[in-house]
């Protein structure tokens, strides 16, 4: 679970890039991490990533999502220093739970 969510903190970061798709690409990276939990390795990442910006849209967070996206654009997907964007991520959960 915790790499679900790493992958999808990783994804949100990885919107702002035009090169790529900025949630799928890390999150079938995420897939491939030798520990990936068989949970993960089964997630539709593109029903994921749409389902993940559409909360935040509706609930308000924008700003809060997009925040944690692009502080997550750095973490290695399969090895995330889980300090590096606990504020961030915090903030989006708090603003989703409202």
């Amino acid at each position: 679970m915790k790499k679900l969510l790493v992958a999808m903190s990783v994804c949100a970061a990885f919107a702002l890039s035009a090169c790529s798709d900025p949630c799928v690409d890390p999150c079938e990276e995420a897939k491939e991490c030798s520990d990936a939990s068989e949970l993960l390795k089964v997630v539709d990442c593109p029903a994921l990533c749409e389902e993940m910006q559409k909360q935040a849209e509706d609930k308000g967070c924008a700003d809060e999502y997009d925040e944690s996206l692009s502080c997550s654009a750095d973490l290695n997907v399969c090895n995330p220093d889980e300090s590096k964007c606990a504020t961030e991520g915090e903030k989006l959960a708090t603003c989703l739970a409202k």
